[in-house]
């Protein structure tokens, strides 16, 4: 019974002690396609429209860029199979060669 009032009396000392939460902060990029303000969702506001579109418009072309697979020998002798952004090789094959041609590592979505 001591060990466990010892135990109890440590554990509610440690959280009485412990400092406050920090609070949460969301920090974006200077290039991001959001706007700083809250969404106006009213059918009839031109202004919400216009942020649509724009939004719209930049992940179009976030999702139009060229997606390939690495392709470079991995230790089991077959193709890496992780997606990059470009004909490039992935983090952890930086610097080898690709074993299949270029044409073959684009992914047709």
């Amino acid at each position: 019974m001591v060990v466990l009032t010892l135990f109890g009396t440590g554990f509610l000392v440690g959280r009485a002690r412990r400092p406050a939460a920090l609070p949460l902060v969301i920090a974006r990029r200077s290039d991001s396609p959001l706007s700083d303000g809250a969404p106006n969702l009213q059918p009839g506001n031109n202004r919400a429209s216009g942020n649509a579109t724009a939004t719209q418009g930049a992940l179009r072309d976030l999702t139009t860029e060229d997606v390939y697979t690495c392709g470079a020998r991995t230790k089991k002798g077959t193709p890496c199979s992780r997606r990059v952004h470009g004909p490039v090789r992935c983090w952890q094959h930086k610097g080898m060669p690709a074993m299949l041609a270029q044409e073959k590592l684009r992914i047709k979505e």
